[in-house]
């Protein structure tokens, strides 16, 4: 594996009120959503972690995190797993993504040197959980974490962040789909020429 050592950790505490249904159970192609993930970011990862939210969630060889009480969405699960992290940088997806790009993670690993974040341009603009955070963007989004405004953008304009344009890199656009509502999904399942699923 080439580059220094990466944790990756995959957010997978969402409430899924606009899908209805858990959606890191749910399946897709025989797989659920957080299998999925996993399998995909385990070439790359030296260490994965999953962030739960409030509820824990075992996979083997895995490690679980859950946020602090009183913290709460995607923010939550980035500090956790930093704080958690064995390694300098730690790689985040959400579980939702169907297609994350393990090569396009590794690439913005090696363009985080000097800086606290490298997030992926795509084109719907920043994709912030697709993106390599460094153990020095931790103190920074602690405070945000425990902010009123617990928005990661917001976070984002404190820290020193490297921006890389995905397409650039030969990136397909589909690393930044996610699927939150039914209909992501059938839409998905239909770019892929699969059959969706019952209404």
């Amino acid at each position: 594996m080439p580059g220094p050592p990466l944790t990756v950790a995959v957010l997978c505490g969402g409430a899924s009120r606009r899908m209805g249904t858990d959606k890191r159970d749910m399946t897709l192609e025989g797989q659920s959503l957080l299998d999925r993930a996993i399998a995909r970011i385990t070439p790359i990862a030296a260490t994965v972690i999953l962030a739960s939210g409030h509820e824990p969630v075992a996979r083997p060889w895995t490690l679980t995190v859950t946020d602090e009480r009183d913290a709460r969405g995607p923010l939550a699960g980035i500090v956790a797993s930093l704080e958690r992290s064995p390694h300098p940088l730690c790689a985040v997806v959400a579980a939702d993504m169907p297609d994350i790009d393990p090569d396009l993670l590794r690439t913005l690993a090696s363009k985080c040197t000097g800086a606290d974040a490298a997030l992926p341009l795509s084109e719907h603009g920043i994709e912030p959980l697709h993106a390599v955070y460094a153990r020095s963007a931790l103190r920074t989004l602690r405070a945000a974490a425990a902010s009123p405004d617990q928005s990661v953008r917001s976070a984002l304009l404190r820290l020193r962040v490297r921006y890389v344009d995905a397409s650039a890199l030969g990136a397909s656009p589909r690393f930044a789909r996610n699927l939150n509502t039914p209909e992501d999904v059938r839409g998905w399942l239909s770019d892929r020429g699969a059959d969706p699923p019952p209404r």
